[in-house]
């Protein structure tokens, strides 16, 4: 690390703590809680939410897109 990348975060690391609010919240102590850890270029949404009916998502992903997913056999019908 070169001493001006050095001067350069010790500079935004001071700059974000006085800029940092005086007080923080969280959320009370009991209770179901809720963890999400965004990790930058690991998100894909369209891997997320996967648009298995469209051929458009199959057609631009051939090597990394979700398998189709087996539609059920027909259902007898009731006579």
């Amino acid at each position: 690390m070169k001493r001006r990348h050095a001067l350069q975060l010790g500079l935004a690391a001071a700059l974000g703590a006085a800029c940092a609010p005086a007080r923080l919240f969280s959320a009370p102590l009991s209770g179901p809680r809720f963890l999400l850890v965004f990790l930058r270029g690991g998100y894909d949404s369209t891997n997320c939410l996967i648009p298995y009916s469209s051929d458009f998502y199959y057609e631009s992903r051939p090597n990394i897109a979700i398998a189709r997913p087996i539609p059920p056999p027909p259902r007898a019908r009731s006579p």
